[in-house]
């Protein structure tokens, strides 16, 4: 198993749902029931990601945008694909500082953690 620090931004993506959601990933929002540890391995392995309800992915909320679009990219499932975490942290603070701003016409993407 090819291990860099790429893993840790696949944990990331874990800390920035948990964030988010409020929940930790696989666990009570995931639309069939809480999924065993093997069905979790197993989903991984198929490159699926954890269940993000459609009230966080439609968010108009500037804030949830961000971290909905960072938590996908963090979740990419070929590890040199990830951004660093300096890429997410640059992505995340460009996105607080628009909204301190007031700056509402900006679309949130996954380019903005490619820094």
């Amino acid at each position: 198993t090819y291990v860099s620090e790429k893993t840790d931004v696949y944990s990331l993506g874990n800390l920035l749902f948990q964030t988010m959601t409020r929940h930790q990933p696989w666990t009570w929002l995931e639309p069939h029931g809480r999924p065993s540890l093997d069905e979790i391995a197993a989903a991984k392995v198929q490159g699926k990601t954890p269940f993000i309800p459609m009230k966080f992915r439609n968010s108009t909320d500037f804030s949830i945008q961000a971290l909905y679009h960072a938590i996908q990219e963090c979740f990419v499932m070929d590890p040199t694909r990830r951004p660093s975490a300096y890429q997410i942290a640059y992505g995340l603070t460009q996105a607080l500082r628009w909204k301190e701003k007031g700056i509402k016409n900006v679309t949130i993407t996954r380019e903005m953690f490619y820094h």
